[in-house]
This record gives C-alpha cells, structure tokens and sequence, in this order.
C-alpha cells in the first residue's frame, strides 16, 4: 500500500516577559518604612533590571553591563536576607536573560525551601528548569503554577510542548487549549493542536485546527502539507492536489511532497500526472539511497507509467522497484500482469515478443517465492500457466487460489473455465456455477458458463442425449445470450422435426438484440427452412456485418440444400464445421435429403449413391433414417417394373433389418413425408422374407409364425411357401412326421391352395395311402395346378392302374403346360411308355 509522508510539525519558541509582581508604583509610594541595606539594594538592582532590558538585555553592551550590575546588587540583597523572595525572583529574571539556568536553578530551589508555594518562585524555578534541559524536574513546577493561575500562559506553553514530544497527548491538548484562550492567534500552538487531534483520530477537528493556522499564517507549508495529507486519506485528493501544488510552488525541493502529490494524481486516475510525478521525485532522490519510498516511487510510478500508456517505461520501472524491494511480492507481480496484459492486448500476437509469457512466468514465480499465500498471486500465476497451455499447473493455481479466497467469484469462475479447458466440462460447469451464485454480476461468469453448457449440450447431441442438451442450452441462455447456444438449441430443435419452434428461439434472441446480424443470418436460414422464403431477403439485408464464424456459410447450406444443390450446400456447411459450427447434422441431412428424392424419382442405385457418402458415425436419429433409406433403396433395386430384384445383396440387407429391430421403429420426419412410415410396421414380415431368400426357412418360420397368429395379411402366403419348402426337406430326409406336421399347418392356413394339397398328397403317396393320393393327384390333374400334380397323376396311371396310354397323356401335357421342377423325369417316362406302346 502507499503511504503518506507525514511531516512533523515544529513548535515555534515564546519571548517570555515576566513582570515581577512586586513592581507597582502605587505599592511603592504607600511604603513609608525605613529602607534595609538588602532593600536599599534590590531596589538599586530593580533600576538597572530595567534599564536593562531597556537598553536590549545581553545583545547590547551597555545593557549587559546592566544585567551584570542588577544580578551583583540582586546577589548581594540575598546576601543579608537569604529568605529576601523579592530579590530571589529578580535575580532569577536576570539570569533567565543571561541564560545561566544552573545557577537561576540552585538559588531558585533555595528560595523555595524558605517560600514553597510563591508562585512567581514556582514559575521562574520551572522555567529554568526547561532552559536548562531538565523538563520532568520542571513539569511538576509548572504544573503548580497553571493549576492555581491558568493566565500564566507561558507555562501551559512549556507544559503542553514537553507532553507533545513525550506523546501524552491528553495533557498536551489540555495545556494547549490552556494557551490557546490567553494567546488564541498563535499559529504554531493551534498546529499543534490540530496534530494532536490528528493521532487521537479526531480527523475534522485536526482539520479544522490545520485551516485556522492557515489563516494566521497562510505561508506555513508544513502545516499545508499535514492539511493536504489528511485531506488525502479522507478521499479527498482533489483538495490535496490543490495544496500539495501551492506548496511545490513555493517550495520545489520538497520531495516528499513531491512523492505525496504523485499518490494523490494516482488515487484520482490521474496516471500521466502520476507517472511525471513520481518520476520527479525519483530524479530528485536519485543519489544512491534507497528508501521505502523510493521502491514505491518506482513500483507506482511504473503502474502510472504503464496506465498512461507508456508500457515499456513502466516495465523499467517496476523491474527496478522489484529489486530495490527485495522482500515486497507485489512489484514482480505488476511486472508479471503487464507483460501478460501487453501480450493479451497484441492484435497481432506475432507482432509481440515470443518469450513474453516466458518471462512473466518468470516474475510471478519470483512473486509467489515472496509470498505464496496471496490469492491474487495464484491468480495471475494461473493465468499465465493458461495461457502458456500448462492446463494442469493452471487449475493447480486456481484451485489454490480458491482455497485461499473461497468466496471470491472470479477465482471461482476461472477454476472452472480451465477445468472445462481441460476437458472436465460437468466439474467446471459446477464450479461456474458456484461462482453465479457467489456474484453473479461478475463479467466473465455468465459467457463462461453459458459456453460451457453449449460445449456439453454439443457432446451430448452428438451421443444422442437430446433432452440432456435441450436442458443444457436452456439453461445456457437463461444465463446470458450467446450465438453459440441460440444456434446449438435452434439445430437440436429443427433436427427434431421442430423447425418453428427453432425459429421461434432465434427470434425471441432477437428481441433482445434485433440488428445482430450472425441472429439475422439464423432467421434468413429458419426463414427458408420453414419454406418462409418471403422473410429472407429483410434477414440477410440485416446479416450483411456478421462476423466471420462460419454462420454466413451455415445459412448459404440450408438455402443451398433447400434449392437441391447438394454439393455446393455440403461445402458450405464443411466450411462451417471447419470453423467450429457443429454441422455435421445439416451435412448428413443434405445426403439423406438427397437420397430420399432419388428414391421419389424412382432411382435406388443413385440413393445408395448419396448415402454412401455419409460419415460412418452420425446421431441416433440420422443414423436410422440413413438405414431404413438404405433398406428402402435395396428393396426397390428391381429391374423391370414389376420384375424380380436382380443381384439383390440379400446378407446386407438382413444386417440393415436387425439394426432397424433393435432401435425405436418411430421414423424421423424426413422419412415419414416419404410415405415410410408402414416400412417400420413390415420389419418383422421383412426378416422372414429375407431370412427366406437366404435359404433359412427354419428363421423365416419363427419370424412368420407369431405374424400369422396376429393375422398379418402377407405373412400367411409367404409362410406357406416357407412351410412347404421345409415339408420338402424333411421329406428328402424321410422325416415323414415332421414333413406330415408341416403341410398340415399349410393346409390349416390355406385349405384350398393346390400347392398345399398337392403336398398333402405327395407325403400320403410316401406314407401309402395310394388311393388317397391318386384321387388328389386326379383332382389337381384336372385343374393343371400345379404343373407337378400332372407328372404325379401320370406316373400312378402308369405304376398303379396300368395305364400306360393315358399316363402318356398326362406326361406330355405337364411338359406343354411348362413344368420344369421334374422335365427330365417327364421325358424319361415319355420315352419309356413310347417304348412299349410303340408298334
């Protein structure tokens, strides 16, 4: 801390006059008594007393030879009457000129012993006492003398000057004020009063005593300088500059007046007044001795230096004051604070010396070796360990620091912006909030905090927990207003199909600030985005001073995206995201847009195309719209109208189906404006089917039967072809039984289907029911469906009945109908019977 240099304030000497009490004209004429030799004398000695004093006292030589003569017929008066007080009093007048104070003293204190109480006797033993050196042996002589007579004032004038030196102050201001009533224009006294006042903290009436001096003698500049002293540390340093000035101009070589005038310039914000100050005081100290206040003329005078502008004198300074101070923490921490505020303040950080940080880290280390319990220290040391990108040591200074000052709300707040730095953002968001809660109008805690919660509402869309960054985005503009979190929420909001709402957020941003253009530029992309494109030309006109944050880019994606310019729209959000938009959402719609208007046009290969060049990790949500297109795209891979799906990657298509089965089968809003939304209700029917394709009739069935039993229409169908190609293969195993539980679960499904019964005849041919099977093989012959049942009619008419013309018959008529399961055996069995029948 500054200090001020009090001066002391001297006290001026008195001319004692002293009439002796004895000397009346009228006593004298009334004394008709014959005269003693010892009276005779002193009256000879009164005659040269006062021609004495008329002739200049000991600073003439005539009147010194009246002293001496006064003083010889005084001594020779005591001589014949040793208890003569009269005489005894004159001869101490006389010796008080002559200042022969030992020898007033001895005969004084003789007189004494035969007139203890005479007061002129008191008075003049007293005074000789103070003359010769000897005050405490004076003290309780005076005393006596105020006590019974206060018009003796020059007492209570040594009185209150020996309490004042020995800083008994009560006394002082009693014998003082004593005086004061029989000599009230007395400046020094009243000086000295005002000082008194002033120790005991009576702060308006030492001032009230400085200005009375002053206006008995407006030329005394110590008490000038006491007045602007105390005016000084009452606040009022404007008056203080007024009289600390009026002093130098009258006395320049005052420097600590000098030093005292640079604390008041620097008090008042005065800096540049400040800085020439101290350095006037430093250039008139400069003779190689240091002094406390030399190291603060340099520490001050660096700040005021450095505060007015002047960075690099107020560096040479400070440095110098850290040496002179060897002990004093603070001017290598000023030193540390300005290289760093220097370095901070650079527009171009190239343009400032590379190792400024470097040596910063070098004074506060020197700062914190002086004392390391100063939480400001910390402070700063953090700060730099920061910006240097020693996040560690930083949140070590921090969080010592907050140990030091807990409830200081910046140390607090910037504990927890290194900790979200570092990456810890749920124990910086909690200590940010704490420092809220400690001041919540300290600047940098709402940005910080309202950052923080957008940084992890930013993690937490990317993992998919929306409500989590709803929650956080809210809460980060409740907070303050920051971009940052308007665009995140408005995203996270049209990401959700909910893109009136996200406008809805910007403009109520806007309210708060209507002409912000980075909000204009968010409206024109909402605008076009709700297919409000009337509104967009008035919101860019107003975004044309955005800053350069990649939101410019943002707004020409979604325009782009929204007039079907892929390419150029993902572009444009790329080079958003490489500016620390989180646009990798809008990018991944922009594909899924794209692939879902291919797959309008009817043009799968170029939808499988577009999703293709998504990125492998997307949110939940993009994720499944990506794959339910992709299963959509696959399925649709036909070739003709109407045809069978040529090459169709039936093992890609049943791992898309399983991660469909697995998530939430609502669809986003992009897909359900597809028509899509019956997609999700056929998974399960879509498993079976391709499980089918795949050859595993044994999954299709479990995938179909719960289907069936919930009476799904396009399930039983397909579980009868399944259910017959897996009676088949039992059959080819002779696992009559199981083929035999088979086709009667096909024929519970579809009784009248020919397949089904011409299956349920082939197995009662295999188990030997000949006549059952040859009247269903008849049966179906006659329909010519299927193709099989001829062959089979055939080959009873042939095997059983014998009749091989007929059988003939039939075999030719299931080759012409297009059978193609058993041609061969059709054809052998043709040649076989011509063969017999042949002539």
């Amino acid at each position: 801390m500054l200090s001020l240099a009090i001066g002391s304030l001297a006290i001026g000497s008195i001319v004692l006059g002293i009439v002796p009490p004895w000397f009346d004209p009228e006593a004298q004429a009334a004394d008709r008594v014959p005269k003693s030799a010892a009276a005779e004398r002193l009256d000879s000695a009164e005659v040269a007393f006062e021609a004495a004093r008329r002739l200049g006292g000991v600073n003439t030589s005539d009147g010194r030879e009246r002293l001496d003569e006064a003083a010889r017929l005084g001594r020779e008066a005591l001589g014949l009457e040793p208890d003569y007080v009269r005489a005894a009093v004159l001869l101490g007048e006389v010796l008080l000129l002559t200042r022969e104070h030992a020898d007033a003293d001895r005969l004084l204190t003789s007189a004494l012993v035969h007139a203890p109480n005479d007061l002129a006797l008191l008075h003049l033993a007293g005074i000789h006492r103070f003359r010769a050196g000897a005050p405490e042996r004076g003290v309780p002589l005076l005393e006596a003398v105020v006590a019974r007579d206060r018009q003796r004032f020059d007492a209570a004038y040594l009185l209150a000057g020996h309490y004042y030196r020995v800083k008994n102050d009560a006394r002082a201001l009693q014998h003082a004020l004593t005086y004061l009533d029989s000599r009230p224009r007395d400046a020094a006294v009243h000086g000295m009063v005002g000082n008194l006042h002033l120790r005991a903290g009576r702060v308006q009436q030492a001032i009230t005593a400085f200005e009375r001096v002053l206006e008995l003698d407006p030329g005394n500049l110590p008490v000038r300088v006491n007045l602007a002293n105390v005016l000084s540390g009452l606040g009022d340093h404007a008056k203080a500059v007024e009289l600390y000035e009026a002093v130098l101009a009258k006395d320049p070589t005052m420097t600590m007046v000098e030093f005292n005038l640079a604390t008041a310039y620097w008090a008042l914000g005065r800096y540049g007044a400040a800085s020439a100050a101290f350095g006037a005081f430093i250039s008139r100290t400069a003779d190689g001795t240091e002094s406390a206040e030399l190291a603060q003329a340099y520490h001050y005078g660096g700040l005021s230096a450095a505060r007015a502008g002047d960075t690099p004198l107020g560096l040479e300074r400070l440095r110098i004051a850290t040496d002179l101070a060897p002990t004093d923490p603070w001017p290598p921490y000023a030193v540390a604070d300005l290289l760093r505020r220097a370095r901070s303040a650079a527009r171009d950080r190239e343009a400032t010396p590379k190792d400024d940080l470097t040596v910063a880290d070098s004074f506060i280390a020197l700062a914190l070796q002086r004392k390391d319990d100063a939480p400001a220290i910390q402070q700063l040391a953090g700060r730099i360990a920061r910006d240097r990108g020693d996040l560690r040591r930083a949140r070590r200074h921090f969080e010592t620091a907050q140990s030091l000052a807990p409830k200081n709300a910046l140390v607090r707040a910037e504990l927890g912006h290194v900790r979200v730095l570092s990456g810890d953002l749920d124990g910086g968001i909690d200590d940010l909030e704490t420092a809220r809660l400690l001041d919540a109008r300290e600047p940098k805690v709402s940005p910080w905090l309202s950052a923080a919660r957008t940084q992890r509402a930013v993690l937490r869309m990317r993992a998919g927990d929306d409500l989590a960054a709803e929650s956080d985005l809210r809460r980060a503009l409740e907070v303050g207003p920051l971009l940052a979190a308007t665009w995140n929420l408005a995203w996270l909001l049209d990401l959700r199909g909910e893109p009136l709402p996200a406008m809805l957020e910007v403009r109520r941003a806007l309210v708060a600030s209507p002409e912000d253009s980075d909000l204009n530029l968010l409206l024109a992309y909402f605008s076009a985005r709700t297919g409000a494109f009337a509104d967009v030309p008035a919101a860019l006109a107003k975004a044309g001073a955005a800053r350069d944050t990649g939101l410019r880019d943002v707004v020409y994606g979604a325009l782009l995206a929204s007039r079907g310019e892929s390419e150029a729209a993902v572009a444009a959000y790329e080079s958003a995201l490489a500016l620390g938009f989180e646009t990798s959402g809008a990018i991944a719609e922009v594909w899924l847009d794209d692939a879902a208007e291919h797959l309008r046009q009817r043009r799968p290969a170029e939808a499988l195309a577009a999703l293709s060049k998504l990125a492998d990790a997307l949110p939940p949500v993009l994720a499944r719209a990506r794959t339910t297109l992709e299963v959509v795209a696959l399925l649709s891979l036909d070739g003709a109208a109407g045809g069978r799906p040529k090459g169709l990657d039936y093992h890609r298509l049943e791992r898309l189906l399983a991660v469909l089965s697995r998530g939430d089968r609502r669809l986003p809003p992009l897909l359900v404006e597809l028509g899509l939304a019956p997609l999700m209700e056929e998974l399960d029917f879509l498993t079976a089917f391709v499980a089918y394709r795949l050859g595993d009739g044994t999954r299709a069935w479990a995938s179909l039967d719960p289907l069936i039993r919930a009476k799904h229409p396009d399930a039983i169908g397909l579980g009868v072809v399944v259910l017959l190609e897996l009676a088949e293969g039992d059959f080819a195993k002779r696992a009559y039984d199981a083929a035999a539980s088979r086709v009667e679960r096909a024929l519970e499904l579809a009784p009248g289907d020919p397949w089904v019964r011409h299956a349920a005849a082939c197995l009662a041919m295999a188990r030997g029911d000949d006549d059952g099977a040859s009247r269903a093989f008849e049966t179906l012959a006659a329909t010519r469906t299927p193709p099989e049942a001829m062959l089979n009619f055939g080959q009873v008419l042939a095997d059983l009945r014998g009749r091989s013309v007929e059988a003939h018959t039939w075999f030719r008529r299931y080759l012409e109908q297009g059978g193609v399961v058993a041609r061969s055996i059709a054809k052998r069995r043709i040649e076989r019977v011509e063969r017999y029948i042949s002539p």
